[in-house]
């Protein structure tokens, strides 16, 4: 029975209606728990709470084969019980989640009770589903429950769309008025990946017109030498507004629960680890959509503090900004390059072992950390011409296209060989001197004799 209710919600006829329930209860559940719970609970749900978490202790159990540690914050303290494509799609999904629950308006499972928040939650959606193409209003009715409700329609329609009178056989349709393209929300919880991909080249179609018609307008202002009509200068503000926020959402319509979820210790460890990833270019922690998924959490996040959202007073104000500023110290490396801080990441890396050892009781496992520990303290050591990259670097002496790490140390193994020549050139010199001096000594000995 769980089987076929899982593939009942994976299939296509069902899976976008049952996504918009889960949505659905997860805004009404932080409504009723305080943000740092919610989305601590969220975390745990997913499983993720370990793969965030940062300067975490691997426990080490007699029945598994200990791994290797990493050593960096966000790079130890996970255990990998299933494959990393399969948890790095869970923390995107995680991610959108979260992009879902803060950009948008709150999502009401009882209507009518707040006439405000039901028109606004109207107007979002109406946005939305306009922003595809042009609907009857009969089409929007079957897209929208909302419709079917004692809420004013009429009046919200009149605010964000124009009306287009029947034709012939053709029904009267609803066009979004131009200036609301700005809202529009790439990742609105109802649509689907196609219809994602589709709102995405109509604002992209929209920017580009608006870069067309600007250079027009220019021409024609420039060539006319007229005065600035103040009329037109709000359609080019709305029209510099669209061009920038193209693919990006707002937080327009966001409510205070949502918005406090940007305030969260997790929400700042996510981002640190995300970027850490990123930026470090470990493919196994980090995929370019999760990468992106960040980028819009912290823009919602900068959005929040710079269009008045929230009053500077508020203490959720301060929480954002702690965030962005104090607790946001991912470890930046000159060009992915680990060897400027290989001193610091062996020495971690030792500490974590020591304190594993301590807490460990089954000698096996005892014998395999003092091994570990036993190769850091004493590498093996290796000729600079076993690494195939380093071989086609001195073949082909191309210093600029290889990575910056793999070039200093080629140059500085070809300094400390020179080092090692020159010592030897030294020491020979002052054997032969010795073996000279020696010579003169025999010399004067049987001089006086």
């Amino acid at each position: 029975v769980l089987f076929a209710a899982i593939q009942a919600y994976q299939s296509p006829q069902n899976y976008t209606k049952l996504k918009c329930h889960d949505i659905r209860a997860l805004s009404q559940a932080l409504q009723y728990l305080t943000p740092p719970r919610f989305i601590a609970k969220l975390l745990y749900f997913y499983q993720l709470h370990d793969w965030f978490v940062t300067n975490a202790i691997v426990k080490i159990h007699s029945t598994e084969r200990i791994a290797k540690e990493l050593t960096d914050d966000f790079e130890s303290g996970w255990i990998h019980w299933c494959n990393s494509t399969q948890t790095l799609e869970m923390v995107e999904r995680l991610l959108v989640q979260l992009i879902e629950l803060v950009s948008e308006p709150q999502l009401r499972v009882c209507r009518g009770t707040d006439a405000d928040s039901d028109e606004t939650s109207l107007e979002y959606e109406l946005i939305h589903w306009l922003a595809l193409h042009k609907a009857t209003y009969s089409e929007l009715c079957q897209r929208v429950e909302a419709m079917h409700e004692k809420v004013n329609c009429t009046r919200v329609l009149q605010r964000i769309a124009d009306h287009k009178e029947p034709e012939a056989s053709e029904s009267g349709k609803f066009r979004l008025k131009h200036k609301h393209y700005v809202n529009v929300n790439p990742y609105f919880h109802k649509y689907t990946e196609t219809e994602k991909q589709q709102v995405l080249q109509v604002l992209q179609a929209k920017a580009e017109q608006l870069v067309t018609n600007s250079l027009v307008k220019t021409k024609q202002k420039i060539s006319k030498r007229t005065k600035c009509d103040p009329s037109k200068a709000d359609k080019k503000k709305e029209s510099d507004q669209l061009l920038w926020s193209s693919q990006w959402l707002t937080v327009t319509y966001s409510d205070r629960e949502g918005l406090e979820l940007l305030g969260t210790s997790w929400m700042a460890i996510m981002w640190n680890c995300v970027l850490h990833h990123t930026f470090v270019n470990d493919t196994q922690r980090f995929t370019p959509n999760a990468f992106a998924h960040c980028l819009r959490l912290i823009a919602l996040a900068i959005e929040t503090l710079c269009n008045g959202k929230i009053s500077k007073q508020d203490k959720l104000f301060g929480q954002i900004v702690r965030n962005l500023t104090s607790r946001f110290h991912f470890r930046l490396t000159n060009g992915f390059d680990y060897r400027q801080h290989e001193e610091i990441m062996k020495n971690r890396e030792t500490q974590r072992l020591k304190q594993a050892s301590v807490s460990c009781s089954n000698e096996q496992v005892a014998a395999k950390i003092k091994e570990h520990l036993d190769s850091i303290s004493n590498p093996p050591i290796q000729s600079m011409y076993h690494d195939p990259e380093i071989v086609e670097f001195l073949n082909k002496l191309e210093l600029f296209k290889k990575r910056h790490s793999t070039v200093l140390f080629v140059l500085f193994a070809i300094l400390e060989e020179s080092e090692s020549e020159r010592e030897e050139e030294e020491e020979e010199e002052e054997e032969e001197e010795e073996e000279e001096n020696k010579g003169r000594k025999v010399i004067t000995i049987t001089h006086y004799m």
